[in-house]
């Protein structure tokens, strides 16, 4: 079998546009891995990484054998992802095309019912389904036998049992690097020697705007500490990366965890610097002192309001005072603090939006990224925001965090993104932020700060529902 992986072509990411970021698809390295090490044959092809469009992709694919395609797929990357799997079957009429990730997980049944050429979804975790998918169509073995997948039979869509979560993630290979293009990957516009790495599956939390429980299970899942610490030799040795990124969706979650971590990280002498996610009820100073001596040099805090009831309301289940301490303990430490804030949840109006605003001044991280509220397929916010009729604008390529696509009772789209703007302008054109930045020569924050300012800027009004484009690929 001949295995590609795509990650689509993005033409709107607010990674790459904004902060000129771009991250290895960790979950393609993943899958590789384990195919490859059942002797399948892969290859991953990174198109964001790559600026490689739909053109360029077809004529890469007319040169290539291909006998099964998967696709990764996010909300605001599916229109540009079914593009690939249609441009994939007109080339290669007998090629599998599947495709997975949280879109497609969440969304498989319309995928399949709207999109012919789409074959397979392979649903939640997708190691060990995609390796009997290409056993299954090697040795043409029934699809039914292969829990986690949905397909097509004739008219009728078939939905196998949900796949088990993989309890020992030490068991998976490290992801397949050597199968990504790492000297091309960059950060705030230039190329670096960096890494992602992910040490954990599953999220007991309910915030009502995250999708990772239900693609991960409730019941977090750890990779034992040691081979973690593995990793980030390898990463150090092998492909002398100089920083690492942990996308964890919260690395800090059980702190005697992170502890024999950075104790392995400082035993093995490895020197490289790395940034986490981390809630702010979740750690203390003498947590982040030994994160620091590991080499921890940035911490993201998901803060999202500064609101103690819009908190409630998403089911947050922080306190607004636990991240003024948690902002405060971080800068003392020495850490570079950003600090994650949304805007338009349930509830909001323009005093609770000032509150957050404020708040962010009032903590004054190194960076504060304010996103709009987005409710992405698979989550609690989702299905109610479906249900109340407030989402306005039916476009996935809109699903950024970036652009409105709901409205609040007392905020229309308009004012969101212009509240977005002013966020923006009143964060980082404070005279004492810019002052700061320049005194510590944090020339990168400014660089950072001077992108996401221009790119709120540039952000253009969304079409309202009933005018949008389809995001679903058509025929013209």
């Amino acid at each position: 079998m001949d295995v590609l992986l795509v990650n689509p072509p993005d033409i709107k990411s607010k990674y790459k546009d904004v902060l000129g970021l771009t991250a290895p698809p960790l979950g393609l390295a993943y899958i590789g891995a384990v195919l490859e090490q059942n002797d399948v044959k892969v290859t991953i092809l990174d198109a964001p990484t790559l600026d490689m469009d739909l053109q360029g992709y077809q004529r890469k694919l007319d040169k290539m054998n291909v006998d099964l395609l998967g696709v990764q797929t996010t909300t605001p990357t599916i229109k540009q992802a079914l593009a690939v799997g249609k441009i994939t079957k007109q080339l290669k009429p007998e090629c599998c095309v599947t495709m997975g990730g949280y879109h497609a997980t969440f969304m498989s049944e319309q995928l399949l019912r709207e999109n012919d050429f789409v074959d397979v979804i392979v649903r939640n975790e997708g190691e060990y389904a995609n390796l009997e998918l290409t056993d299954a169509l090697e040795n043409e073995k029934p699809l039914r036998n292969i829990d986690g997948i949905s397909y097509r039979d004739g008219n009728r869509i078939v939905e196998t049992p949900k796949r088990r979560p993989i309890e020992d993630l030490d068991a998976l290979p490290f992801p397949a690097r050597h199968l990504l293009p790492m000297s091309e990957y960059m950060l705030f516009g230039r190329k670096q020697v960096l890494a992602t790495m992910i040490c954990s599956r599953g999220c007991p939390m309910s915030c009502s705007f995250c999708a990772s429980s239900a693609m991960h299970g409730r019941k977090a899942r750890f990779r034992s500490p040691e081979n973690a610490a593995e990793e980030m030799a390898q990463l150090v040795d092998k492909y002398k990366v100089k920083m690492v990124g942990f996308m964890d969706d919260t690395f800090t979650l059980f702190p005697k965890w992170v502890y024999s971590f950075c104790k392995g990280i400082i035993s093995r002498g490895i020197d490289v610097r790395w940034g986490c996610t981390a809630r702010v009820d979740r750690f203390n100073r003498e947590l982040l002192s030994h994160m620091f001596k590991a080499g921890c040099r940035t911490l993201l805090f998901g803060v999202e309001s500064g609101n103690q009831s819009i908190l409630d309301n998403v089911q947050k289940g922080t306190k607004v005072g636990q991240a003024r301490r948690a902002f405060k303990t971080a800068k003392e430490i020495g850490m570079h603090t950003i600090a994650s804030m949304t805007i338009g949840m349930p509830g909001e109006n323009k005093t609770t939006v000032d509150e957050t605003i404020g708040f962010a001044k009032q903590v004054d991280p190194d960076y504060a990224m304010f996103s709009l509220a987005t409710p992405y397929p698979g989550t609690k916010f989702y299905e109610l925001a479906s249900k109340l009729g407030l989402i306005k604008v039916k476009d996935w390529t809109h699903f950024t965090l970036l652009m409105p696509v709901l409205e609040t009772v007392d905020l229309t789209l308009k004012e969101l993104q212009e509240t977005q703007r002013e966020a923006f302008k009143e964060f980082y054109l404070r005279p004492n932020y810019l002052l700061k930045q320049l005194s510590k020569d944090k020339l990168v924050f400014a660089l950072v700060m001077y992108k996401v300012f221009k790119g709120a800027l540039k952000m253009k009004s969304t079409p309202i529902l009933g005018t949008s484009v389809d995001p679903h690929v058509s025929d013209e």
